[in-house]
């Protein structure tokens, strides 16, 4: 008989309840711009608009290459400048230098805007 290690009571209990347990992955895939697009689109062009899959996912690719080309950008500016934060300076910068000089404008303005109302909406729950 083969040797067999001695357990306390109910071990062999907790065991099997932890093995029958579902596990859940704390890894999260990469996530997926659609919702927000979906949502902004209904905010800001039209309730009744609807938007095809095949749109969705050109501007889900087209949002994801200028978040890359600005990041990229703003990192090339922050070793430039030997930084080891990258702030929204470089950002800023990064922006100006990627868009046309009226799309950066419009860019940095609206930026400041989302910045104050999150700094206002902290504030009004804090």
């Amino acid at each position: 008989m083969p040797f067999q290690k001695k357990t306390r009571a109910g071990e062999d209990d907790a065991r099997a309840a932890r093995s029958t347990k579902k596990r859940t992955s704390s890894r999260k895939g990469p996530s997926s711009l659609q919702p927000y697009i979906k949502k902004l689109s209904k905010r800001e062009v039209s309730k009744d608009i609807r938007v095809s899959s095949d749109a969705l996912g050109f501007l889900e690719l087209l949002c994801d290459d200028v978040i890359d080309r600005i990041s990229s950008r703003a990192v090339r500016l922050m070793r430039a400048k030997k930084s080891l934060t990258l702030n929204s300076t470089f950002v800023h910068g990064a922006t100006s230098l990627e868009f046309p000089p009226l799309l950066s404008h419009k860019c940095h303005g609206a930026a400041s805007k989302a910045v104050a109302t999150l700094r206002a909406h902290k504030k009004a729950s804090a």
